[in-house]
């Protein structure tokens, strides 16, 4: 088992792009969804990375959940939130500090994309400053 650190080696399967995800049709509910606004900073941070926490839908964090990180320039990562106690449902995507649009989504075991993609923009815009990113996911 991997830690949440280190990028699991997976071949995604032909799944659905964003933008289908993004357009399903209304009542079409995926079965993870952003637990609010991505937060940005440099506090506590050490390298360029979004981080965040899973939980599940009564708000206890979850893990051993799969989420996947990819960019504009190709790069992608899939990383699983930690099942220890101490820090369960916790996850962190380290990446090259360059200004670039990461895009993360919550995947099944088989790659399936079971979240809405989130975007965020990294040294630029009103995160221009902020070295790293957190988005939280509950589970639905």
């Amino acid at each position: 088992t991997a830690t949440p650190t280190e990028a699991i080696t997976a071949t995604l399967p032909d799944g659905p792009t964003p933008e289908q995800v993004a357009a399903s049709p209304a009542g079409h509910e995926l079965p993870f969804a952003p637990a609010g606004a991505v937060r940005n900073s440099s506090d506590d941070c050490t390298a360029a990375s979004i981080r965040g926490v899973v939980r599940d839908a009564a708000g206890s964090p979850l893990g051993g959940v799969r989420l996947w990180r990819y960019d504009q320039l190709g790069n992608e990562a899939v990383v699983e939130s930690q099942s220890g106690d101490a820090e369960r449902g916790q996850y962190d995507f380290t990446f090259d500090d360059t200004v670039n649009v990461h895009y993360v989504q919550v995947i099944d075991a088989g790659g399936v994309i079971i979240s809405p993609v989130i975007e965020i923009q990294h040294r630029q815009g009103e995160a221009a400053d902020a070295l790293c990113h957190q988005i939280d996911w509950q589970q639905r």
